[in-house]
C-alpha cells in the first residue's frame, strides 16, 4: 500500500503531530508499505489553506504514484478528500485529529478567562471550524487519539459513527526500564510542559515549591518550556536556583535522558489532544507519574495502580499526594512495574497494527 502522511507543519517540527505521524510512518515502512511524508518547507509557519490546496493538487496529479491512503492533520486533507470523491479516485483520505478543535474550545470556555493564554480566535471559529466540519464529511475516516474523543464524535455526529476510529499515540519500550533495574530513587521530579493554558505549568511550579519545602534535597527539571523566561516564576516561589533546571526545548530523540534521570513525572495538563507522549515515555522507564484526571491521561493512568491522579488546581493537596506516595517505597515498586506494563500495552507496534487494520478496511 502507498501511504502519505501530510500536515501543514514545518519540516523541522518535532512537536506531537510530527512525532505521531513519523512514528506511524516508520511502523508502516517496517511492515513493507511505501510511505511518504508531506510537510511544509523549512522551519517557518505554514499557511494551512495553501497547504491543503497544494496537497489536493498533488493527489489529483499523482498518476501511477497516487497514494492509496492519505493521512492528513485537521483541515489539511480537505481538498485531497474532495478530489478523491469528485474524481472517483481510489485514494482514501483519513482525517488525523488528535485534539478535535471544537472540543478543545468547549474545554477552554469552561475555564476562567484569566488562565486561558492564547484563546481560540474568532477567525478560527469563523473559518477553521467550518473547514474542519467539511473535512470530516469529505474524509473517508476520522482518526482520534483518545477513546473519549472518538466517543464524543460518535455522539455529536452519529450518522457517520462507523467512520470514527481510535488510533492512539504509542511508545517505544525496551526490555530494561531504568527504574525497574535500580534500587536508588533520587528526589528528582520532571515536568514536560510549556506556557499554555493546556499544560498548566504554573500549577506544577506551585506544587514543586511545596515539595521543596518538605524535601530539601529535591531537584526539579522543567523541559520543553519554550523561550519564556521562567526566572520570575521561581523567584516568587522561593525555589533556590540550584534546585531548578530549565530546558526550553529538547528534540524527541533526546528526551529519553530525562526519563532515565528522573524517577518521577508531574503532569498538570488541563487538556491533551491524545495520550501524552511524556506520560507514556516516563512509564516506559518505570517512572512514577502524577497526572490530572483529564480523559486522555486517565485512559492510561489508573490511580494508585500504575500512577497517581492529582487535582491540577490544589497545589497543597497535590504536593501532599506526592509526599504520601514517596513515603511508601514498597507500594511504589508495584506502581513502577504496572506503569511499565501499561506502556508495553501502548507500544507503537500495537498502534501501527490498529492503523493498518483501519486503512485496509477503508481501502477495501
Amino acid at each position: 500500500m502507498n501511504i502519505w502522511f501530510a500536515a501543514a507543519i514545518p519540516a523541522q517540527s518535532r512537536g506531537g503531530v510530527a512525532v505521531s505521524m513519523m512514528s506511524l510512518a516508520q511502523g508502516c515502512r517496517n511492515a513493507g508499505h511505501r510511505v511518504r511524508t508531506v510537510f511544509g518547507a523549512g522551519a517557518h509557519p505554514v499557511n494551512y489553506i495553501a497547504f491543503a490546496l497544494k496537497l489536493g493538487l498533488k493527489v489529483a496529479a499523482a498518476g501511477p504514484d497516487r497514494p492509496d491512503v492519505v493521512v492528513a492533520r485537521s483541515t489539511d486533507g480537505l481538498f485531497a478528500a474532495l478530489a478523491a470523491r469528485l474524481l472517483r479516485l481510489r485514494t482514501r483520505v483519513v482525517l488525523h485529529n488528535h485534539g478535535w478543535e471544537p472540543l478543545v474550545y468547549e474545554v477552554e470556555r469552561r475555564l476562567p478567562s484569566r488562565v486561558v493564554s492564547s484563546p481560540t480566535t474568532w477567525r478560527a471559529r469563523l473559518v477553521r471550524f467550518p473547514l474542519l466540519w467539511c473535512t470530516r464529511l469529505a474524509a473517508h475516516a476520522v482518526m482520534s487519539g483518545t477513546v473519549h474523543e472518538t466517543r464524543w464524535l460518535k455522539r455529536r455526529y452519529p450518522r457517520r459513527a462507523g467512520a470514527y476510529v481510535y488510533v492512539p499515540n504509542g511508545v517505544g519500550c525496551g526490555d530494561q526500564p531504568e527504574w525497574l533495574k535500580t534500587g536508588r530513587f533520587p528526589d528528582r521530579f520532571l515536568a514536560v510542559a510549556n506556557h499554555t493554558w493546556k499544560k498548566n505549568l504554573e500549577h506544577v511550579r506551585a506544587v514543586t515549591a511545596r515539595l521543596r519545602a518538605a524535601l530539601p534535597e529535591a531537584s526539579f527539571y522543567f523541559v520543553g518550556t519554550g523561550p519564556v523566561d521562567m526566572t520570575p516564576l521561581f523567584d516568587r516561589s522561593g525555589l533556590p536556583q540550584e534546585a531548578v533546571t530549565v530546558v526550553p526545548s529538547s528534540p524527541p530523540e533526546e528526551m529519553d535522558r530525562w526519563y532515565r534521570s528522573c524517577p518521577y513525572l508531574i503532569s498538570a495538563s488541563r487538556y491533551e489532544g491524545g495520550h501524552s507522549f511524556a506520560l507514556l515515555e516516563a512509564m516506559a522507564q518505570g517512572a512514577v507519574v502524577f497526572a490530572t484526571p483529564i480523559f486522555s491521561s486517565v485512559e492510561i493512568v489508573t490511580d494508585r495502580r500504575n500512577g497517581f491522579v492529582i487535582t491540577g488546581h490544589d497545589a497543597g493537596r497535590d504536593a501532599a499526594t506526592i509526599r504520601q506516595a514517596l513515603a511508601n517505597p514498597q507500594a511504589l515498586g508495584a506502581v513502577r512495574l504496572q506503569a511499565y506494563h501499561a506502556a508495553v500495552r501502548n507500544r507503537w507496534e500495537r498502534q501501527v497494527r490498529r492503523f493498518l487494520r483501519m486503512t485496509e478496511r477503508i481501502h477495501g
